[in-house]
């Protein structure tokens, strides 16, 4: 009797799952959804440079997506410091890194002291040329997550990127499939996170195409025409050609920071639209792409102007190329872009000095010695200082509990001391951080994690460099913030242009409202529409 119940019991939730999935079906079918989303976010866009350009912008990318597209031209990130990792799970959790869990692209795990990667996950088994990864630090839903749980798993989920931290974040917890370009060998990979029929489409894609192959020939230089030559940039006119190939061991991380790799990302994410069959039945599927326009190569930004404008030609190409393609495929109407920016640009590197300009060298483990030394003449002997990473400071937590000490006066007295230090502008602790009513804090509040973040933020004066000797880090915190658009075309979208100034924490409640589907469940912001 008692197995005939649970069979019972499993029979009528399987019948509730399937008229639950049936019901969401037919709400698609009948309310005129877009059969996909395809959300790209691109790595450092901006809105001055994108102006710069575009006038070597064809009609198809960026002049289409401005002329016909919903564009809120002064998008922002509501936090500080923002990088891939973080930007990327904001936009697809509709949360700041305060909920969502992702500070950074890393973090020091308090527990073994070394530097964590954010989509590191011991539990997942590593695999011949595949990582121990997932999206298991991210601590929200998704919009992707949502859409799985709201089809009962019927919609597909896929992400495509240059990188594993923005694919796999932006594939979420329940996605199909990430597939990324692994530094070491130049091949698309994935992770064993991932369902079996997902992961096999990924090994085929793996062998069958080798970028490590094309970049035996592969040089990169200018597109042809006019901006081959003209420099935009302010008094520069007429420059030089350039031509870099893709050599040493450096070679397939170069390629990534270069614009050609956006062609790569373009081919492989219309190869699984259409092996996959995304946007192809009555489900609404995802599809999340990353691409790349941040600082060329690893060079100075200063000797790299024209490759920086190549970069935005070409991703002019790439846009209007996944925009006619997907159109053609599934049908104008049927398709939902929607395009942003992680908001955040990687700091040249300027030599001050030279023009007399106040600036310095911030040695944060030298800091962080001191500091210990300090405190063990105040408490007595013993190593207060866990670690340091980036421009943070952590405490042990173990021995002041063990000494029975005060870390308010321990974060007090810390933090009158490292103001003394020569640049030095501010120094913030975790208790002011998540108590402080201020509007400059609570941005570092939204970026900000008690268990993940350091004890202690050391903010350095402008011009000023962070320098761990230790491990030949160098930071460059900035303050600054990057104006870059929020688009969305295609289905049901009537073209406008806001300038209110908007942030990205409200692109997933508003992906989530077009599709009538939940929104995020750690997203505390409003649709944008």
């Amino acid at each position: 009797m008692k197995n005939s119940s649970n069979i019972y019991k499993y029979l009528t939730a399987l019948l509730v799952a399937s008229m639950c999935a049936n019901e969401a079906v037919a709400q698609m079918r009948e309310s005129g959804l877009p059969k996909l989303v395809v959300n790209i976010t691109i790595d450092q866009l901006r809105s001055d440079y994108l102006q710069i350009f575009e006038r070597f912008y064809g009609d198809g990318g960026f002049r289409r997506l401005m002329r016909d597209g919903l564009v809120y031209e002064k998008a922002i990130n509501d936090y500080f410091p923002a990088d891939r990792s973080s930007a990327t799970a904001t936009i697809v959790s509709g949360a700041t890194p305060y909920y969502n869990g992702i500070v950074s692209d890393s973090w020091i795990d308090r527990k073994t002291l070394r530097r964590t990667g954010c989509v590191e996950d011991k539990n997942i088994k590593a695999a011949q040329g595949r990582d121990a990864v997932s999206a298991k630090s991210l601590m929200t839903t998704t919009i992707g997550d949502e859409l799985k749980v709201f089809t009962n798993g019927m919609s597909k989920v896929y992400s495509i990127g240059p990188e594993r931290d923005a694919a796999i974040i932006s594939a979420g917890h329940a996605g199909d499939l990430a597939l990324w370009i692994d530094d070491n060998t130049g091949r698309w990979t994935t992770t064993s996170a991932y369902a079996l029929a997902a992961d096999q489409w990924a090994m085929g894609v793996s062998a069958n195409f080798p970028i490590a192959d094309k970049l035996k020939s592969l040089k990169w230089s200018p597109l042809s025409g006019l901006g081959e030559t003209l420099s935009l940039f302010m008094g520069e006119g007429m420059q030089k050609s350039f031509s870099h190939p893709f050599t040493g061991e450096r070679k397939f991380i170069d390629f990534k920071r270069s614009a050609l790799v956006n062609e790569e990302i373009s081919l492989m994410a219309l190869k699984c639209q259409k092996d996959n069959g995304l946007g192809t039945d009555d489900v609404t599927d995802l599809l999340c792409i990353q691409y790349y326009a941040g600082k060329p190569l690893e060079s100075v930004l200063s000797s790299n102007r024209t490759e920086l404008q190549d970069t935005y030609m070409r991703l002019d190409h790439e846009l209007d190329r996944i925009i006619e393609t997907l159109e053609s495929r599934i049908g104008k109407g049927q398709v939902l872009f929607v395009l942003s920016s992680t908001g955040y640009s990687e700091i040249e590197d300027v030599d001050y000095d030279k023009y007399g300009i106040p600036s310095g060298t911030f040695y944060i483990n030298r800091t962080a010695n001191l500091l210990n030394m300090y405190l063990s003449n105040v408490y007595g002997k013993g190593q207060y200082v866990d670690a340091v990473y980036h421009n943070q400071i952590y405490l042990n937590h173990k021995l002041i509990e063990q000494q029975q000490l005060s870390l308010s006066e321990i974060l007090k007295r810390s933090r009158d001391f490292l103001l003394l230090s020569e640049g030095i502008r501010d120094i913030q602790t975790s208790e002011n951080i998540l108590s402080s009513t201020n509007e400059n804090l609570l941005k570092i509040r939204n970026g900000y994690s008690l268990t993940l973040s350091g004890d202690i933020i050391c903010e350095v004066a402008p011009g000023w460099q962070v320098v761990n000797e230790n491990t030949g880090e160098k930071f460059n915190p900035t303050p600054s913030a990057v104006i870059f658009p929020i688009i969305f075309y295609g289905s049901g979208v009537k073209s406008n242009h806001v300038e209110t100034v908007v942030s990205t924490d409200r692109i997933a409640p508003t992906i989530s409202k077009s599709l009538r589907i939940r929104a995020p469940n750690g997203c505390k912001s409003l649709p944008l529409f």
